[in-house]
């Protein structure tokens, strides 16, 4: 043999037995390689808690299994209950009798779990269950299961094998650490591998003893704040509303107040209604520099104007001509609203001279607001002799045009003040300076 032979007979030699090695370390023979053997492996019975894809739990534990949701490399089984195993063995050449044994692989030791003997005739491949399998008590907690397919005559050959991972739960312990233990967590459909099952940041124990919360919802109340969240901030993961205020714990969360002090929301609206009369404040400082002037035309008027109908004016000592000399009216509104609230205050009518002396603005002031809101249909005005009357009713200023009498009239031609057009009309005919006619100045 040269030494290129030698040296593939080496490497060939190397390959086998680094194939070789994870057998060995599962404290297992190296599984044989054939086609026949050891397949379709299952898991069933009371003590079979979860099995992976390919490997069947049994109807009665079904529910239970549901309920783990951890990616399990293997089996989770109880170490007090028993379970059975199913496998599909295939004949070997030249092998009529087997031995099939179960056997668990934890704490560096194989320790027997049981053995079933089987026949195969022929080329036909037989179902066998290894029954009364259970995990010992004085095993860890996490191990292998093996399975090892022997000829019933000799049981050191191995013709087969195979391994499943396992992890094993006792009842009343509690392996993920959360305070229920594993028993209840699975009576709650709840996972005893995983301490916080909805990641809010309590573990399931925590939920169901301390907040009554779900272990299953990261948000219980659906407030938008995780369950976790509420508890650190000192609201209630139960109540969307911890402080019963009008604003959910996320909105206050949101807008800086104290979910758990009802009086936090009162002071925000407090602040922000003063920052909203202070703007208001100075627009309306700002419009009445630009209109108050008696040359400063008036904003224009829609036929919407609003009545201001406002109890709080401050009105004493009216006169018997119906002015309110000790009346206020209030500086936020606008030159037609105050117009507005002078007639409201004094039933719905006034001469124009009254809103003169109201309001402290100019005559000519006076009567081109009072033209154009009769224009925009805000008021109605009536001339009555040489005086406007202006009324917010409609209705009464028909009736008084129907009804008005020369005596009526002459009594309201008494009155002093005109509109702004009448200030630039002539005397009467026959009158002199004073305004008297020649009847008027002859002696009695």
């Amino acid at each position: 043999m040269d030494r290129l032979e030698l040296t593939a007979v080496c490497l060939i030699c190397l390959l086998a037995s680094v194939a070789a090695l994870p057998a060995f370390a599962a404290g297992l023979p190296p599984r044989t390689t054939t086609e026949s053997g050891i397949s379709d492996l299952s898991l069933a019975g009371p003590g079979v808690l979860e099995t992976d894809a390919g490997i069947e739990a049994n109807a009665t534990s079904s529910s239970e299994a549901s309920a783990l949701s951890g990616e399990s490399s293997g089996a989770v089984l109880w170490q007090s209950d028993s379970f059975r195993s199913t496998l599909s063995l295939s004949p070997q050449e030249g092998v009529s009798e087997y031995r099939i044994c179960a056997y668990a692989l934890a704490n560096g030791t194989r320790s027997a779990a049981g053995c079933e003997r089987a026949t195969i005739a022929g080329d036909s491949t037989e179902s066998v269950n290894v029954t009364g399998l259970a995990w010992p008590a004085n095993a860890s907690t996490t191990g292998r299961l093996a399975f090892e397919l022997q000829p019933a005559g000799a049981p050191n050959e191995t013709l087969d094998n195979r391994t499943l991972p396992v992890t094993v739960l006792t009842k009343g312990g509690d392996s993920d650490g959360d305070g229920l233990t594993n028993e209840e967590e699975l009576k709650l459909d709840l996972d005893p591998l995983d301490a916080d099952m909805d990641a809010d940041g309590l573990t399931d124990g925590t939920e169901i003893d301390d907040y009554s919360s779900s272990p299953t919802s990261a948000d219980t109340d659906g407030d938008g704040v995780r369950d976790g969240e509420e508890v650190e901030v000192g609201s209630d993961p139960t109540e969307a509303d911890s402080d019963d205020d009008g604003l959910a714990d996320d909105t206050e969360l949101t807008v800086g107040t104290n979910p758990t002090d009802p009086r936090s929301t009162e002071r925000l609206a407090i602040g922000g209604a003063a920052l909203l009369y202070a703007g208001l404040g100075v627009v309306v400082l700002r419009r009445r520099d630009d209109g108050d002037g008696d040359d400063a035309e008036s904003p224009p008027l829609s036929s919407n104007v609003p009545r201001a109908t406002l109890n709080d004016a401050v009105a004493t000592d009216s006169d018997e001509n119906g002015s309110v000399p000790g009346s206020r009216i209030p500086d936020l509104l606008t030159d037609e609203d105050r117009v507005l609230h002078l007639l409201d205050r004094h039933g719905g009518r006034m001469k124009q001279s009254r809103i003169v002396e109201g309001t402290e603005w100019s005559k000519a002031k006076v009567s081109r607001l009072l033209s154009s809101m009769d224009d925009e249909d805000a008021i109605e005005k009536l001339s009555l002799g040489r005086e406007n009357v202006i009324s917010l009713d409609r209705e009464w200023i028909e009736a008084s045009t129907s009804t008005a009498s020369p005596s009526s009239t002459a009594d309201d031609a008494e009155d002093e003040d005109t509109d702004a057009d009448a200030e630039t009309d002539a005397p009467e005919a026959g009158a002199d300076r004073t305004g008297r006619t020649p009847a008027a100045r002859s002696d009695p």
